[in-house]
């Protein structure tokens, strides 16, 4: 995945702004970028709250097993 600094995201806007087409196809990429690593944190969140609630659980079986 490429990244890109703050710098370069302000660029690309300025450059979609200005209507230039190398700044449009900039800017889809940048946009794609935050929109998958928002979803990378989405999932991790998810997998994050399913392995607590299953630790959990097993937390709890243990406890009334004994």
């Amino acid at each position: 995945m490429v990244k890109f600094s703050s710098k370069d995201k302000i660029q690309a806007v300025k450059r979609y702004l200005e209507g230039t087409e190398d700044g449009k196809n900039t800017t889809v990429i940048v946009i794609v970028n935050l929109a998958t690593k928002r979803i990378h944190l989405a999932l991790y969140s998810v997998m994050l709250t399913l392995i607590s609630s299953k630790f959990l659980h097993l937390i709890k079986q243990t406890y009334i097993a004994m």
